[in-house]
């Protein structure tokens, strides 16, 4: 055997086990996962809201427009195909000393319930709470049946909190 081929076979085998023990390590375990992407997430949420869990919906771009300064974002608009897409805003409270990671997005009952999967880091968390807003766009298939959304807070690839389910407002 050559020395290269030496050499890609321990490669090979070192990258596999790595691989393997990184999914051993994943956070989040998603049921019925949902296509989704995360466009925009900030320390902010719309004035005068504290609400454990709030979740919107825009279907046009003069929604999403209306909910992207209602969320104190500044910056210039993502992008979107409403045509097959639609943008979900969620606003959170997080403490301040253990900010959430978005993992993803999944589907419960009959596609009805949309669950917001996020990781926590540490365990040593202040008792503060502090705003946290995630912009996620969908399909727009998926996202029309959507009624309620929940959230689960994920530490070391265990839920650890789960929120109440609040109906997802459209239109606003």
């Amino acid at each position: 055997m050559s020395r290269l081929q030496n050499s890609w076979r321990k490669f090979t085998v070192v990258a596999m086990t790595a691989s393997v023990m990184l999914t051993g390590c994943s956070g989040a375990k998603i049921d019925n996962e949902v296509s989704s992407r995360l466009l925009k997430s900030a320390k902010t949420m719309p004035e005068g809201v504290h609400d454990q869990l709030l979740a919107e919906a825009a279907t046009t771009e003069e929604e999403m427009a209306r909910l992207w300064a209602r969320y104190g974002y500044e910056d210039e608009l993502p992008r979107v195909d409403f045509d097959e897409q639609e943008v979900h805003f969620f606003g959170l409270v997080e403490s301040g000393s253990c900010p959430l990671k978005y993992e993803g997005l999944g589907m419960e009952g009959e596609g009805e319930t949309l669950i917001l999967h996020l990781s926590l880091g540490s365990s040593a968390c202040t008792d503060d709470a502090t705003p946290r807003s995630y912009v996620v766009r969908l399909d727009k298939t998926i996202g029309e049946r959507i009624e309620l959304v929940g959230a689960v807070e994920w530490r070391k690839s265990k839920p650890f909190q789960t929120r109440a389910e609040v109906p997802l407002q459209r239109g606003v």
